[in-house]
C-alpha cells in the first residue's frame, strides 16, 4: 500500500501520482487502485474514496458471488448493509416497496460494508433485489 500525504489548495487541482500501465504487475482486467481522501477543516473532517478502474467496467474480471445483505427496520424505514467478499461492481438495490434508497449504483469492496438508509412508511419490504455488474443475484 502507498500512501502520501500532500496539502492541495482549494476549488484546484494537482497530480499527486502517475504510474504507467507498464509497470503494473497484474492483469489490468483484475486490477483497481482505490484511493482515500480526506479533508479537516477546524469544525469537520471528511473522508472520501475513490476507486480507478484501469480496464473499461465490461471488461473487467468480476466474480460471480453472492452480496450479503442485513436489513433493519427503524423509526423512518429500513437500514441495509451490504457486504461481499469479493468486489462487487455497480450494486444497484431495487423493491416494490415505495421508498427512497439514500444511495444506489455504488462498488462494494472485498470484506467492506456498505451501509444505505430505505426511507419508507412501508411496515415490511420483503421483495429487496439487487444487480451488481458481476451478476443478478
Amino acid at each position: 500500500m502507498y500512501s502520501q500525504q500532500v496539502s492541495i489548495a482549494p476549488n484546484t487541482s494537482q497530480l499527486i501520482a502517475k504510474t504507467p500501465l507498464k509497470h503494473i504487475k497484474a492483469n489490468v482486467n483484475d486490477y483497481v487502485m482505490k484511493s482515500s481522501f480526506s479533508s479537516t477543516s477546524d469544525s469537520s473532517s471528511i473522508k472520501t474514496f475513490s476507486p480507478f478502474y484501469v480496464a473499461k467496467p465490461k471488461d473487467l474480471k468480476l466474480p460471480q458471488q453472492d452480496v450479503s445483505t442485513k436489513i433493519t427496520k427503524t423509526d423512518h424505514g429500513f437500514i441495509i448493509k451490504v457486504s461481499a467478499t469479493t468486489l462487487q461492481k455497480n450494486v444497484f438495490l431495487y423493491t416494490n416497496t415505495k421508498g427512497h434508497f439514500s444511495d444506489n449504483f455504488f462498488d462494494v469492496f472485498p470484506n467492506e460494508t456498505k451501509t444505505i438508509k430505505f426511507i419508507t412508511k412501508a411496515a415490511a419490504m420483503d421483495d429487496l433485489g439487487i444487480k451488481t455488474l458481476n451478476g443478478i443475484q
